[in-house]
This record gives structure tokens, C-alpha cells and sequence, in this order.
């Protein structure tokens, strides 16, 4: 049996966990379950640590840097160096890593055998978030080139790399073709399943406080939308305006926003005139409301492979989501998908409203939630090899 590492700067038990570290979570439950013996490096405190019964070395965390230039993974890599010496001396058969930001302190330190799986398309991501911090053309794109310059250094050092779809595979290999023949052959594409064990378990819990029929409690059309308000990646801007649009011209819509973040307040005051858009903040088990509503949207500007969707899918509301990253691969059809643009999500949305049109969706996504139940940490072994 092969000797696994698995690393994180983040706290995987903290108050708000992302979609790429319950995945991370997700693996290291199912590497355990298969019998093989894991070393966990997380920033969750020795308290939490014990509190969850986790046997795990804890590193320091740091709070996100505000400045552009100083990488908070950096002030991490140096707050750390003995954890990294430590790893570097134990000689892992495989460091499981997610995503570059992470990954390249580790690079930097020479740390052998990293099997990185990258959950999102890093300049994709970074392009959004930086044009909101500077207008400075410049400035975003020197930016980018460093961001680009350090997923390079993590692909060519990496063992293997992991991806949720096609696209970002062929994104990467388009901005790095330089070196594409050094990398091409390190890529695994596995597919996310529906069926990770915390979707599995707030869908029970949902399904035991809420209703037996979806949407009965609400006359009019429900439509739900999930994301951090402090992401415009989440095109949270896109559908607010849509659904405007719709109630505007007569259609009775009620609409859940689900999340949090101090932008919310900005969209809630443009919102005041509209009491049918409803802001929940932030649920600890969403899949409540979108049990209950007629349709989830997902109107993402860049995502790999968004929860939402998959959380969707495992409990037959229909979703539609924007031509955009891996969410087309995901719903694998065309009807399900618009453009990242209000008006062909208005339209998507109005062509939904038609109960004929909603319930063909919703067989061809039963169908294709079928397709993609399966053990994902299985299939991930089976890949590294590290059984």
C-alpha cells in the first residue's frame, strides 16, 4: 500500500466550506474507507481537529491578502516551513493537492509526487476577481501572467493532474502549449457524481422537513439560485435582471437567492420594489429550497463543475445553467443550457414557465442523474493508483 499525503491551506471544519473542499473532504472519508492510510495537513486547529475526531497535523492559517502582488499562500508557505520539511522528508508516494494556489508552495519547496486535481479554471477565475480589485489594465495583466506563470510551474512539476471536465483540460493545454508535450500525457478527466455523501445526506434531512410535493406551497413559479454574492463569477447580476425583466412583463415569479456576502445588501436595495425576489442569506442545507422550487438556474460566468447543478440533479428539479466551463458537459443537454447573457436566460427561463417544457427536462435530467451515480472516490483511487 502506497504511502498518501493529502494538503490544504484552508480549514475543511470551518463555519463556510467551498464545493472544491468538501470534494477534498470527500476523498480523504473515501481513501480511508478503502483502508489506506492517509497523512492529513490542514489549517483547522487542534481543538476542531479533535472535536471531529480527525487525526491530522495542523498547519497555520493566514487571513487573505488584500494587496494583489503578495499571495497569501506565499505568507502560508513561509509560516510553515517545518510542516513542509516534514513532508518533504517523509517521501509520500502521493500528495494530493487541489488547485495551483495551493499547490505551488509546494512546488517551490521541491516536494515530489504531487498529484494535483485542479477544481477551476485559474485565470478564468482570477480575470473576474481581479477586474473588480483594479481597472488598471495593466496592473491585471501583469497579474494574470504571474497566476499563469504559477500554474505552469505546478503542471510541470506535478505527477499527475486531475480535472471535472473536458473544457478545463482543453483550456490548459491551449494557454500552455509551449509546454503541452511535457503535460498532456499527466491528465486524468473524471467527472464529478451527484451522489457525494453530503449531497446524499442534506437531501435526506431536507426530505424529512419539508413537504412531499415540490413547489405546492407557493402558487406562483419558483426558481432558485444558489452563490456568494461576492462573486460576480456566479452571475448573480444576470439573473437578478432576467427575472426583473419577466415580472415586469406580468409573469408570476417567485425567486430565491441563496448566499451571503456584503454585496448582498447592494442587490437586495435595487431589489426593494420587487417583494417576489427574495434573499434567504445563507443556509446551512439549501437543498431544502431547491427541493421546493419548479427550477434551479445557474447562471455562472466561469465554473468547472458548480454544486448547485449536481445538488439539483440528485433531487429532480430541474436546472438550466449557461454555456459556460464544464456545467454543458454536466447537464449534457442542449435544452438545458443558455448563454451567459440576460436576455437568453430570459428567454430559457420564460420557455421553462411552460409545464410541458419543464417536465420533458426534468425526465431527460432523471435520466442523466442515472448516468452520473456513482463512487467517485473509487474511481479516483483507481486512477492515482494508490490502493
Amino acid at each position: 500500500m502506497k504511502d498518501v499525503a493529502m494538503y490544504t491551506t484552508s480549514q475543511l471544519f470551518g463555519e463556510k466550506t467551498t464545493g472544491g473542499l468538501k470534494r477534498f473532504l470527500e476523498l480523504y472519508k473515501g481513501l480511508i474507507t478503502h483502508g489506506i492510510k492517509v497523512d492529513l495537513y490542514t489549517a483547522d486547529s487542534p481543538d476542531i481537529l479533535n472535536k471531529y475526531n480527525v487525526s491530522a497535523f495542523s498547519i497555520k492559517s493566514m487571513s487573505q491578502s488584500n494587496s494583489i502582488f503578495i499571495p497569501t499562500e506565499l505568507k502560508i508557505l513561509i509560516a510553515n516551513r517545518n510542516i513542509i520539511k516534514k513532508i518533504k522528508h517523509k517521501h509520500y508516494d502521493a500528495v494530493i493537492v487541489f488547485d495551483v494556489p495551493t499547490a505551488i508552495g509546494l512546488c517551490l519547496a521541491g516536494i515530489k509526487n504531487i498529484h494535483l486535481f485542479i477544481r477551476q479554471d485559474l485565470i478564468a477565475y482570477k480575470k473576474i476577481s481581479i477586474s473588480e480589485k483594479t481597472r488598471n489594465k495593466l496592473l491585471q495583466n501583469i497579474y494574470l501572467f504571474f497566476m499563469k506563470l504559477c500554474e505552469a510551474i505546478c503542471l510541470i512539476k506535478a505527477t499527475k493532474i486531475v480535472v471535472q471536465c473536458k473544457y478545463d483540460y482543453y483550456k490548459i493545454i491551449s494557454r500552455h502549449r509551449i509546454i503541452k508535450y511535457l503535460i498532456r500525457n499527466k491528465f486524468i478527466i473524471q467527472i464529478n457524481n451527484v451522489n457525494p455523501s453530503w449531497i446524499v445526506e442534506n437531501s435526506e434531512i431536507a426530505n424529512i422537513n419539508s413537504n412531499e410535493s415540490k413547489g405546492n406551497n407557493f402558487q406562483s413559479f419558483t426558481i432558485g439560485f444558489i452563490g456568494n454574492f461576492n462573486d460576480e463569477r456566479k452571475g448573480q447580476k444576470l439573473f437578478i435582471k432576467a427575472i426583473k425583466n419577466l415580472i415586469d412583463r406580468g409573469f408570476q415569479i417567485r425567486a430565491f437567492l441563496i448566499g451571503d456576502g456584503k454585496k448582498q445588501e447592494i442587490y437586495k436595495k435595487e431589489c426593494n420594489s420587487y417583494p417576489m425576489i427574495n434573499f434567504m442569506g445563507r443556509l446551512e442545507n439549501p437543498i431544502k429550497i431547491i427541493k421546493e422550487c419548479d427550477l434551479i438556474v445557474v447562471p455562472s460566468l466561469a465554473d468547472s463543475c458548480p454544486n448547485t447543478v449536481m445538488e439539483a440533479l440528485y433531487n429532480e428539479t430541474p436546472v438550466i445553467g449557461a454555456r459556460t466551463g464544464g456545467i454543458p458537459e454536466i447537464l449534457d443537454d442542449k435544452d438545458a443550457l443558455f448563454e451567459p447573457n440576460v436576455a437568453s436566460l430570459q428567454k430559457k427561463i420564460e420557455h421553462m414557465l411552460n409545464r410541458d417544457n419543464l417536465n420533458k427536462l426534468r425526465k431527460q435530467q432523471i435520466q442523466r442523474k442515472k448516468e452520473l451515480e456513482f463512487d467517485w472516490s473509487s474511481a479516483i483511487i483507481k486512477h492515482l493508483d494508490i490502493q
